[in-house]
């Protein structure tokens, strides 16, 4: 009886600790990145970029705008400026109240003096369903890109950015990537 015991307690032990050790790998690592504000799932083949991630303030700005960047695994070790895609949030407290539907035009005529290339422009619901995002796409000829972006300002004046870069060739074949990334983005509502 008490060889019974002892061997179950030996294999619940090893259980144990081949979990504990298998959570650092992929196979056991949860594939939703959660942030103050919302939670997004991470495609399959994609990573958070801790090293292309940031916080910052922007000159006069008392909240930091937070940026979080997802690269392909197999490119973690590349420079940005040699990624074939990437996918980014920003995240910020706004600091008086804003309608994303009056900031667009100002965000169109800004990317066109940029030298940007406006191809398409709307709006959809966004971030579980309930918010509605103003999303332009367009072209960086320049840097040879194709970008998609997603703005969203919620009722708790919260901003959110949601942004898809890749080479324009490559546009088609990571954009399946971006749409499932962008629809499961879900704004979590809270106080604090």
């Amino acid at each position: 009886m008490y060889d019974l015991m002892q061997k179950r307690f030996f294999w619940m032990i090893g259980i144990l600790i081949f979990l504990k050790l298998g959570a650092g790998l992929s196979i056991f690592q949860s594939r939703v990145y959660k942030e103050k504000g919302y939670e997004v799932v991470v495609p399959k083949g994609w990573m958070h970029s801790k090293k292309l991630s940031a916080e910052f303030k922007t000159e006069g700005s008392v909240y930091e705008t937070r940026l979080a960047t997802f690269v392909l695994e197999k490119q973690k070790k590349l420079p940005e400026d040699e990624l074939d895609a990437k996918l980014q949030i920003y995240s910020r407290k706004l600091e008086s109240a804003m309608w994303i539907e009056d900031e667009m035009p100002e965000i169109i005529a800004y990317l066109k003096r940029a030298g940007m290339k406006v191809i398409d422009k709307g709006e959809l619901k966004i971030g579980g369903g309930n918010d509605i995002a103003q999303w332009v796409f367009f072209q960086n000829r320049a840097a040879r890109q194709l970008i998609i972006e997603f703005y969203v300002i919620t009722d708790l004046n919260m901003f959110y950015k949601l942004q898809y870069t890749s080479k324009d060739r490559l546009f088609n074949k990571y954009r399946p990537d971006f749409e499932r990334f962008k629809n499961s983005f879900t704004i979590r509502y809270s106080l604090w």
